[in-house]
């Protein structure tokens, strides 16, 4: 987004001032303002301005491209260990399949756009039997027949949590160790970046827009909480 800002505005300021060079008047000896002599020396100091921005901005990318690419490792760490395959995603992206803990795991990544953080969508393998949406604000995929449950509890009570079956949702919250793994999975949002979990019937599903501050840590830890609340023995079947 600020590339964008720069390469949009970066024309009007160098329209600007090169006009403020030839129009403004300046003490002698330099050159009459919109004489020939006044508009030679416009030109130099605009083009001198000009790459001096080109040169910025040449480091701001690739310093950019660094990051991406620290943010990328970093985040996929988890799942690049021999239990894993990769493969390419939506040309630019990476898709990762494997195993843990028993449960069927599946990441994708697709990689920071101009006006965008980074994608991290991670599905789990569970045996849950209703649809849950939980984030800090309505989640956007929240599906039809959802509805707002209202929680009278310490833990989870900053958060929005949509379901079509509050009685059973209810059920599985009763463990503190499921309340735990979805706090922990949604917390420090201004810091690590906008997280949604959705429960499915037969799959548990994290959406990340990871910011630059995660690190394989983090990845790693959301994917043990995906695990604990794809429990083989949950509560909300029995």
């Amino acid at each position: 987004m600020r590339i964008i800002l720069i390469l949009f505005a970066a024309p009007i300021i160098l329209l600007g001032f090169a006009l403020l060079v030839m129009l403004v008047p300046l003490p002698g000896p330099l050159p009459e303002a919109r004489s020939d002599g006044r508009n030679l020396i416009a030109a130099i100091s605009t083009g001198i301005l000009a790459l001096i921005g080109l040169v910025t901005l040449t480091i701001h990318i690739v310093r950019a491209l660094r990051l991406s690419g620290n943010l990328e490792q970093s985040l996929l760490e988890p799942f690049t260990k021999e239990t894993f395959t990769c493969e390419n995603y939506q040309v630019v992206g990476r898709k990762f399949q494997g195993q843990v803990a028993g449960c069927s795991v599946q990441a994708e990544f697709i990689p920071p756009k101009a006006m965008q953080h980074a994608l991290l969508n991670i599905y789990v393998q569970a045996d849950i039997g209703f649809n849950a949406a939980i984030g800090a604000a309505k989640p956007i995929l929240a599906q039809r027949g959802c509805k707002q449950v209202e929680l009278a509890d310490e833990v989870l009570k900053h958060l929005r949590i949509y379901s079509d079956n509050e009685e059973q949702l209810k059920n599985l919250l009763q463990r503190s160790e499921y309340k735990q793994a979805i706090a922990q999975l949604l917390s420090e949002q201004k810091l690590l970046g906008l997280r949604e979990l959705y429960i499915q019937p037969k799959k548990i599903h994290l959406r990340a827009r990871p910011t630059a501050a995660v690190t394989s840590q983090h990845t790693e830890q959301w994917l043990k909480n995906l695990i604990t609340l794809a429990g083989r023995n949950n509560p909300s079947k029995g």
